[in-house]
């Protein structure tokens, strides 16, 4: 999740429970994805269409359909060198959403 979240950082999650299923928040998931691996796992949020949600690792070259039971929740905050960060949502990815938005409602 570079340059976002980097090896070492410390995560605050807000659980599944709490979470709002839209594009408004940080659109950083940590995820069981059972078959895949038994840790959990912490990828983005790419897309919402219809009820589904979609994710994406930064390595990997695919995106994946995410079943809401697999996750656990959202990435809100960040400590790294002492210091909390809220997260926000990158600018690139604020614009693909509002045009994948768009596009379904066109």
């Amino acid at each position: 999740m570079n340059p976002v979240l980097r090896s070492g950082d410390f995560i605050q999650v807000t659980p599944r429970r709490n979470f709002a299923y839209t594009v408004k928040n940080t659109g950083i998931l940590v995820l069981l994805l059972p078959g895949y691996t038994e840790s959990p796992v912490v990828h983005r949020l790419v897309c919402i269409d219809h009820n589904h949600l979609f994710e994406k690792g930064d390595s990997s070259k695919s995106i994946h359909l995410v079943y809401r039971e697999n996750i656990i929740g959202e990435v809100t905050h960040r400590k790294r060198s002492g210091k909390i960060s809220k997260l926000r949502i990158p600018l690139k990815w604020r614009v693909l959403r509002l045009l994948s938005t768009i596009l379904e409602a066109w």
